[in-house]
């Protein structure tokens, strides 16, 4: 019994001895100098991000791939910031977010239905029969965009995020019959509140007319870059993107 009390006071000693070693203002000090310094470093990695050049990644052998990509360099380039185009042909969603993830691009263009398909199918597969069962029973009953978003949402990492989506379509790829909105993905210490804003604005800006459109001009032999230039200096401006961000 002795032994036992002597052992507990003991353990008891020891612990009290720890706590006030690490509650002593040497090791308080430490601590908060830790913190500081890892606020800090988050906050100049931030930094850091905001200023250089924002690779965008698109599958070249996409024409409507292609045209938001330099829809997006344009309006980066609008705001100040410069960004390039790492076009590459026949690259699957799931390189592009491969390459997003592990930093070898800082932003890509997918869509809804086809990011879902390609990143978890067998979620794809369950919303696309969860759509056909729904559209049965009433077609106006739920709104699978708004869904669809949604999920895109709840696949993502911390350090990526995304827009609301276009009104527009692609991906005529896609396997499963869900909707196709358009909508980008980055890092989320990528852009400003503005860069933002100017992003998510001419993702809703754009739609399948605005698309059709730049297809003509490619049609006519403009460079999906030239396409672009032309159509956004009569088409977005501050204002125009302004009026689109307040209507979400």
């Amino acid at each position: 019994m002795n032994n036992v009390k002597k052992r507990s006071l003991v353990t008891v000693l020891a612990t009290t001895v720890l706590l006030t070693a690490c509650s002593s203002p040497e090791n308080v000090n430490q601590v908060e100098q830790a913190n500081n310094k890892e606020q800090s470093d988050s906050r100049t990695a931030a930094a850091d991000a905001q200023d250089r050049a924002v690779r965008i990644t698109a599958d070249s052998s996409s024409t409507e791939q292609l045209l938001w990509a330099y829809i997006y360099r344009q309006v980066l380039r609008e705001s100040g910031r410069e960004a390039h185009v790492l076009g590459d042909d026949a690259v699957s969603t799931a390189d592009r977010w491969e390459q997003l993830q592990t930093g070898k691009a800082d932003f890509m263009i997918t869509c809804t239905g086809k990011f879902v398909e390609d990143t978890s199918p067998v979620l794809a597969k369950e919303l696309a029969s969860q759509q056909d069962e729904d559209e049965q029973r009433d077609p106006n009953a739920t709104d699978i965009h708004e869904h669809l978003h949604r999920e895109v949402m709840g696949l993502l990492p911390v350090h990526i995020v995304t827009t609301n989506p276009s009104s527009a379509e692609g991906c005529p790829d896609a396997e499963l019959d869900l909707p196709q909105d358009f909508t980008p993905l980055f890092s989320s210490r990528l852009f400003s509140r503005e860069e933002f804003g100017a992003i998510e604005g001419v993702t809703r800006l754009i739609d399948k007319r605005a698309l059709e459109e730049l297809e003509d001009k490619l049609a006519d032999g403009l460079s999906a870059e030239d396409a672009v230039g032309q159509w956004a200096s009569v088409n977005v401006t501050g204002e125009s993107l302004d009026s689109v961000s307040d209507e979400a």
